[in-house]
């Protein structure tokens, strides 16, 4: 990924590779909904996350608390302990609002952002490679 691609919220940003689709939702009533997550989609804590978000890949000194971490961490050190080939980190979008970065697509979101159990609304985002034919 090449600069910055704003993400169009709600709505389908097409990225190099791929496609990230984003919706905002009500949160369903119960005790631990968390959404139907996987590697590639993420729920995130809508108000938390702010109004501008954009699309990038990685950049000198990036930070960010990886869920389950009390600390922040270092964006090469989290690749390299999640055995992310070299080759494949450039490679790896990153959702991000300003500097802060909400979720390393395909590996995990930020800390900072999950769903809480005072979440009202969520933000959905789901990422899909795209097909060559």
């Amino acid at each position: 990924i090449e600069g910055e691609i704003t993400l169009k919220i709600p709505g389908k940003t097409s990225l190099p590779g791929g496609l990230i689709s984003a919706t905002i939702e009500k949160r369903p009533a119960g005790k631990g909904w968390e959404g139907e997550i996987d590697d590639f989609s993420a729920c995130l804590d809508l108000d938390r996350v702010g109004e501008k978000l954009t699309v990038r890949g990685r950049r000198p000194g990036d930070r960010f608390q990886p869920l389950g971490m009390a600390q922040p961490k270092k964006l090469n050190i989290f690749m390299i302990d999640s055995r992310i080939p070299q080759t494949w980190r450039r490679n790896i979008p990153l959702v991000c609002a300003g500097d802060r970065i909400l979720w390393v697509v395909g590996y995990r979101i930020n800390e900072r952002y999950k769903i809480r159990p005072e979440t009202k609304t969520v933000f959905r985002l789901e990422f899909k490679f795209s097909s060559k034919t």
